[in-house]
């Protein structure tokens, strides 16, 4: 396979060239084994932060991390409800994930499904057992961040972290509104981590 030299690389539809420029400038201070070892580094700490999460949340609780995303969704969601098209978009999930979870999470009276009587679509609603639950894991996940980033980072590193990524997001095509809903869904106001 060849790629073109990074001279010749197209600049993405919205992109500022000169942010391209900068981006291609920094990017020459390292190899690219440098790159992909960071680029592992990444993956790596991700997996590994969620397995961490998944297992205490399953042992605390016995709600996998997924179902914590749903009821996270719907708790935050105006009257408690969304489409179920709304909660497979947000969460990149397919319709058989969603089936799955949702199914699971139905099992243990903590969403309801029905139809919208104004529209053909799938409505999932909060339960209060699904609004306690949201609650109930907020802890666990506070913990979890505390353990796994907080003592290893200070505030100042954190922000910075945050900034670069993010920036790295934009870089790479990723609109604000999908960044900002990640950080709100990620958020201290919202209830959840």
């Amino acid at each position: 396979m060849t790629f073109p030299p990074v001279e010749q690389r197209t600049v993405r539809p919205g992109q500022d060239p000169t942010r391209e420029q900068e981006s291609m400038d920094k990017s020459a201070a390292s190899s690219v084994p440098e790159l992909r070892s960071l680029l592992l580094a990444v993956l790596q700490l991700g997996k590994t932060m969620q397995t961490t999460l998944a297992a205490n949340l399953e042992s605390s609780v016995g709600i996998s991390l997924a179902e914590v995303d749903v009821l996270d969704l719907l708790n935050d969601a105006p009257d408690g409800r969304l489409h179920r098209g709304e909660i497979e978009e947000r969460l990149l999930i397919s319709n058989v994930e969603a089936t799955q979870l949702l199914d699971s999470l139905e099992e243990r009276g903590l969403v309801r499904r029905r139809r919208d009587p104004h529209d053909p679509h799938q409505l999932v609603e909060i339960t209060d057992d699904g609004r306690d639950m949201a609650i109930a894991v907020i802890p666990i996940l506070n913990y979890s961040l505390k353990e796994d980033i907080g003592r290893r980072l200070s505030a100042d590193q954190v922000t910075a972290v945050t900034a670069d990524l993010t920036e790295m997001l934009r870089e790479l095509g990723v609109s604000d509104a999908a960044i900002t809903r990640s950080w709100q869904q990620a958020s201290p106001q919202s209830g959840y981590w």
